[in-house]
């Protein structure tokens, strides 16, 4: 008895002693990150966070959950975390921020000690939405495009939409440290005041931004990833259109090499419905247009991903698409060759193929 007695005192100190390590923070005392922009001016780091209020908090009007923008600059980021910390008199937590925008000139700088931010930070969500700013992240957030918790523009249907990639923090991490310094970061940008779009893409190298994707490039990417889900694709002929909803798809990237040539081939396979509301000027979708909006689409597909390749690794010597790895499965002695330089990326040759399927139900079908 007299040892269990002793075993309970001393698992009741060491409770004691492990609850000292920790610090209690009021959750009115913590600035709640939603989204953070990060910019790079005058030599120095800029980070913009857009703060929820809760309804409970002292800066909160009107009963109502509101949201409040802060900014501050630092020799690094961390540094300017502190800065907005001081400014605020909240201690910032970013564990709920959905959304980190990087602006133009941040990128430029490169993008390194914004990945050192974020692969040192344990707060982090290795989920959160990663976005390049067409300007300054700055420009973004004051736009106040996202309101509350759920922002306008829904960053789930970045990726669906078949607009642009949806890349997340542990995307940008694994790719960027896999293909040294090489990643793709969908681009937003805003049309006025109020609205946005997500279509086109920044390919970075050397962990600075490289070139810019315009959105049919942008589209071949994704085609590229085999990411592609609920897009829209669209057949006209003769005054009548047919657009057909993209439900399934699947893309095979192999390499070749022989005599010192490398080749590249890709297949795509890809399933549509004809939508509700496709057909114009016509009461019926017949079975001619059909094969039209099959072979239409099967050829739209092929040239936005030829566009893509030419521009990201032809042109870019850019290598997102493990192209160096598959080499090293395919000729090994080629690999040893070639790995020390990226000329070689502009020399293959790529061939491209798409099977691209419209389905419809054969309600209304002549």
């Amino acid at each position: 008895m007299k040892k269990i007695c002793t075993a309970i005192l001393l698992a009741l100190c060491l409770l004691i002693t492990l609850a000292g390590c920790a610090t209690p923070i009021d959750l009115r005392d913590r600035a709640i990150v939603q989204i953070m922009g990060i910019d790079y001016q005058n030599g120095k780091y800029v980070v913009h966070l857009q703060e929820y209020l809760p309804s409970s908090s002292e800066k909160a009007s009107g009963g109502e959950n509101e949201s409040e923008f802060v900014s501050a600059d630092g020799e690094t980021i961390f540094d300017a975390i502190k800065n907005a910390e001081a400014k605020d008199g909240n201690q910032v937590f970013y564990g709920h921020c959905r959304l980190y925008i990087i602006g133009k000139n941040a990128l430029e700088k490169g993008i390194g000690q914004v990945t050192e931010f974020m692969n040192s930070n344990y707060q982090l969500s290795l989920n959160s939405s990663v976005l390049a700013a067409e300007e300054k992240a700055e420009d973004i957030l004051k736009a106040k495009l996202f309101s509350g918790m759920a922002p306008n523009i829904s960053l789930d249907s970045i990726e669906g939409c078949g607009k642009a990639p949806n890349t997340t923090v542990i995307d940008i991490l694994t790719t960027l440290y896999n293909q040294n310094g090489s990643g793709v970061l969908p681009l937003i940008s805003l049309k006025d005041k109020e609205n946005a779009v997500i279509e086109r893409c920044v390919i970075l190298k050397d962990y600075k931004s490289l070139l810019t994707l315009n959105d049919e490039q942008t589209m071949g990417l994704v085609w590229l990833n085999g990411k592609i889900s609920d897009a829209v694709m669209t057949s006209e002929h003769n005054g009548k259109k047919l657009s057909v909803g993209v439900v399934s798809e699947s893309t095979d990237i192999s390499l070749r090499a022989e005599n010192g040539k490398i080749t590249v081939n890709v297949k795509i396979k890809a399933k549509g419905n004809v939508s509700e509301n496709a057909v114009i000027s016509s009461k019926h979708v017949n079975l001619k247009q059909i094969e039209e909006a099959e072979k239409d689409i099967k050829e739209i597909i092929e040239n936005e991903v030829k566009s893509a390749f030419k521009k990201i690794v032809t042109e870019g010597k850019t290598d997102v698409f493990y192209l160096l790895q598959r080499l090293k499965k395919a000729d090994s002695e080629l690999y040893n060759k070639l790995k020390d330089s990226d000329d070689w990326l502009s020399e293959i040759t790529l061939n491209v193929s798409a099977d691209f399927t419209v389905r419809h139900s054969g309600v209304g079908v002549r």
